[in-house]
């Protein structure tokens, strides 16, 4: 599973400014009251949750399964140094985590359940086959220890049982990011058969809904999407030829957050959602201020596809990037988290079969949280105010954070 970083970045930096100021806007917004709202969002005990303390936000949050969870809290000081925490039993304990000549910061990527991974300083060349890789550090120990990824010449038909399938070393979304199979001793070794994408990188869903990649068509340059259910051995692309094609800046860069980021609970209904811009002149403009939210949805386990929201209820410019931005319930709704806090609660677009997006209250969520299903059905959503986590997608709970 690769995680954007820059995403990261952008939100850390957002938050420490958001310290500062005084008073969040407020505006009027419609509360859906039909199926896809009722009230299902919000806290086990309906209170809203409390924050970590005046001093910590949760920046990164992951989970292995339901027991082993993982986390990083940085201050809001400028220059303050972030921690990072392990739970092996779902939280209700926390133990630090660190590892010489490096800052784990975050975000990490999270193979299995005592597996991470975290990608440093990809400068220099690339080591020799079979030999340690420094770039990239794996733990094979929930975060005790950490050791060089080793990278075998032979590939593999398919990811072996007990091994992980993750992303390569993608320097930028232009280049390839080769798919791995990964063991829990660090040894990674390539999958014979790759996805046929340019821009390549892997979302974020539960192993047991498949390997899904994303990226662009080489040729029409058009945003698509790569799904295996069999453990990297073979795998359907889906161009999605309705769609402009991807963004591309007059110095030849791509912009990451235009490419699809697929949601899936189960492997069957999933939904692939880009940052769409209009061809133009001006291709050093912000994608962020023509850009508009389009989303892709699947119920065969992505052999077809169909247009979501045909009648465009999603605004057309949401100013945040897609990438990491939605999930899917445990019912199958398909939510996209562009929080907006207003003074009747926190809001996020919902839908329960992507035919029509409402604005949904959801109780007790803070705003500025991110979320992310992982392993075994766990979703969390984690910001300045805290860590929560649902068994479901809609009813959620605080986590009781490091002392």
């Amino acid at each position: 599973m690769y995680v954007d970083e820059s995403v990261q970045t952008s939100y850390v930096a957002a938050w420490q400014r958001r310290r500062h100021r005084t008073a969040w806007a407020s505006a009027a917004v419609l509360v859906l009251a039909a199926a896809v709202a009722a009230g299902a969002f919000q806290l086990a005990d309906g209170r809203r949750p409390t924050a970590p303390g005046p001093a910590y936000a949760v920046t990164w949050a992951g989970a292995g399964d339901s027991d082993h969870l993982y986390l990083v809290r940085q201050c809001a000081e400028m220059g303050c140094v972030p921690e990072m925490f392990a739970s092996a039993n779902g939280g209700r304990t926390w133990s630090g985590r660190t590892v010489a000549g490096y800052s784990l910061d975050g975000p990490f990527e999270v193979p299995g359940p005592r597996m991470l991974m975290r990608r440093f300083d990809t400068s220099g060349t690339t080591p020799a086959a079979g030999g340690p890789d420094n770039r990239v550090l794996v733990s094979a120990d929930a975060g005790a220890t950490w050791n060089p990824i080793r990278i075998a010449p032979e590939p593999v038909a398919a990811a072996p049982e007990g091994f992980e399938i993750v992303c390569g070393l993608p320097e930028h979304i232009a280049f390839p990011c080769p798919l791995f199979a990964i063991d829990a001793n660090g040894v990674a070794r390539p999958l014979a058969n790759q996805p046929p994408l340019a821009g390549l990188t892997l979302s974020a869903v539960p192993a047991a809904a498949g390997v899904w990649a994303s990226g662009y068509d080489p040729v029409s340059r058009r945003p698509a999407v790569s799904v295996s259910h069999d453990r990297g051995r073979t795998w359907v692309t889906r161009v999605f030829y309705e769609l402009y094609p991807v963004f591309q800046m007059s110095d030849g860069g791509t912009y990451q957050h235009l490419t699809p980021d697929v949601a899936s609970a189960d492997g069957i209904t999933a939904y692939a959602t880009m940052t769409e811009v209009e061809p133009t002149d001006d291709r050093n403009a912000s994608f962020l201020t023509r850009g508009r939210e389009r989303v892709m949805r699947t119920t065969d386990g992505g052999l077809t596809w169909q247009l979501a929201d045909p009648q465009r209820t999603i605004p057309i410019q949401l100013n945040e990037p897609a990438r990491g931005r939605s999930y899917v319930t445990r019912a199958g709704a398909h939510v996209l988290t562009y929080w907006w806090e207003t003074s009747r609660g926190v809001f996020a677009y919902v839908s329960p079969d992507g035919q029509r997006y409402d604005w949904t209250r959801m109780p007790g969520l803070p705003a500025r949280v991110q979320t992310r299903l992982y392993p075994g059905g766990v979703y969390l959503a984690w910001g300045p105010d805290g860590l929560f986590r649902s068994d479901d997608g809609a009813v959620w709970r605080a986590v009781t954070l490091p002392s």
